[in-house]
């Protein structure tokens, strides 16, 4: 019986790393896309095949360990690609370079989330809920927000704070203020179609919280402030 059992195994492993190395292709190409060396994206029949990889391997057993296998190489993706791209990028920049490095960062971050989230999609039907594991796309949101919010949050709120007048000084007050409350309001939207209230907060404390240093900063420094 142990026998049979190491053997079942072992066939799941294998059939996990077959089905993964056609992943894997799909995950180098966004890489790739993102990075701005790749320019041809996917096809519908590129995104079949991912997913469908996906799809044969969880079907046995929507729940079970090959299930909870890629769900943990779905999370590593990012956290790989986080270390060995995103945080290199940042690293050394400064006020508006490191501010408009960590946009755009983010904004790729929500792509990369968006495609691999069709290709694993199978896992948040059932894996997810069962095991009471995180959503996909919740997951891999907070995967930026803790590795590169946790290594830069004191530089990326210096860059804000020290940047703020110049915006300021370019427009008027109230029309800034507007902007930056347009921003908040249309990053709340992004992830409140797939967050739980507890990472939304996580997600967006620290814009919502530059937001209100600025605008004291602002008013401490006005006339009769």
């Amino acid at each position: 019986m142990a026998l049979a059992g190491t053997e079942e195994h072992h066939q799941q492993m294998l059939e996990v790393e077959e089905g993964w190395a056609v992943i894997q292709h799909g995950i180098h190409k966004l890489i790739q896309l993102i990075e701005g060396v790749e320019t041809q994206s996917f096809s519908s029949q590129d995104y079949m095949n991912y997913y469908t990889a996906v799809y044969t391997m969880c079907k046995p057993n929507p729940t079970g360990g090959i299930c909870e296998v890629l769900y943990d190489k779905y999370n590593n993706v990012f956290k790989d690609y986080i270390n060995s791209h995103v945080l290199p990028s940042l690293q050394g920049k400064k006020d508006e370079a490191l501010v408009k490095e960590t946009e755009k960062r983010w904004s790729n971050h929500k792509v990369m989330t968006r495609w691999l989230f069709r290709f694993f999609h199978y896992l948040d039907r059932y894996f997810v809920p069962k095991r009471k594991v995180p959503p996909l796309q919740e997951s891999a949101l907070l995967c930026f927000y803790n590795l590169v919010f946790g290594e830069f949050n004191n530089q990326i709120r210096d860059a804000v704070l020290s940047l703020a007048p110049n915006w300021i000084k370019n427009e008027s007050y109230n029309d800034y203020m507007l902007k930056v409350e347009c921003c908040l309001k249309h990053e709340r939207e992004t992830v409140s179609c797939y967050l739980r209230n507890t990472s939304q907060k996580k997600l967006l404390e620290i814009v919502e919280y530059e937001t209100k240093l600025k605008e004291k900063k602002q008013v401490d420094e006005s006339p009769g402030g």
